[in-house]
């Protein structure tokens, strides 16, 4: 009799541990399933990247600007209301986005925002960068850099260059996709 309670008492106590090891199981296989807002949060990356590089690409809405692409347009104007509507143009209204530019203090500032107005943008912020060059002053050659041929037999060159940089100013532009 005594072996016999000893038998159910082991059957018993591997029972236990089967399902402590399913239970540790389920716990870590839970665990590694990844979250599923991670596609949400790719989608949201390459369109903050795809939206900023068509911007950079594509010439200036207004014909009169002296900026060469859209995204110069929407960055350097004084009105910020026609970014917002270029902007809305180009993302989706299930997207919250903030365009901001880099100042030379290192602070931001914004050219256009839905973020505030929009509070149910929470879950998800991703954001992209590129750089905007604005060219102050171009030089005025056809050519900026002067070559000085030289007979190549160890004579200096009589003429010093002619380049001429010109002013420009480069600008950190930043666009956040809220989800």
């Amino acid at each position: 009799m005594r072996n016999k309670k000893a038998f159910v008492f082991s059957i018993d106590a591997f029972v236990a541990f089967s399902l402590a090891l399913l239970a540790l199981y389920s716990l870590v296989f839970f665990s590694a399933i990844p979250y599923n807002y991670y596609p949400s949060m790719m989608q949201a990356h390459t369109l903050a990247k795809d939206t900023l590089y068509t911007l950079s690409t594509t010439p200036s809405p207004n014909p009169d600007s002296e900026e060469q692409s859209a995204l110069g347009y929407l960055v350097l104007i004084p009105n910020k209301d026609d970014a917002k509507e270029y902007l809305d143009t180009l993302i989706p209204k299930e997207f919250g986005y903030v365009l901001e530019a880099e100042e030379s203090d290192g602070s931001w500032t914004v050219i256009a925002d839905t973020y505030l107005t929009k509070s149910y943008y929470k879950k998800i912020k991703t954001v992209s960068y590129t750089l905007l060059l604005d060219f102050k002053q171009v030089p005025d050659q056809e050519n900026p850099y002067g070559y000085n041929t030289c007979d190549g037999l160890g004579k200096p060159c009589p003429t010093e260059s002619t380049y001429e940089p010109g002013e420009f100013e480069i600008i950190l532009v930043r666009l956040i996709i809220y989800v």
